[in-house]
């Protein structure tokens, strides 16, 4: 083997390992896009569900004056 078969196999070597990087590189991405989509979605979640137990809280103090008031008849 001879000085430029060495330098042809590193080279190949690191045309094949500059392919692997950019693929994992691009799982990455595509794995970050998703954890945002999900943290975008659970907000939107959280959100609602707070409106939610707002209202049921302002539910629950207008049941128990109703019930304050029968109790007073």
């Amino acid at each position: 083997m001879t000085i430029v078969d060495d330098t042809a196999d590193q080279v190949r070597n690191i045309a094949t390992a500059s392919e692997e990087q950019s693929a994992a590189s691009e799982q990455i991405s595509r794995s970050m896009d998703e954890v945002n989509r999900i943290s975008q979605d659970t907000a939107g979640a959280m959100s609602q569900s707070s409106q939610a137990i707002g209202e049921l809280a302002r539910m629950a103090v207008e049941l128990n004056e109703l019930i304050n008031k029968l109790k007073e008849s």
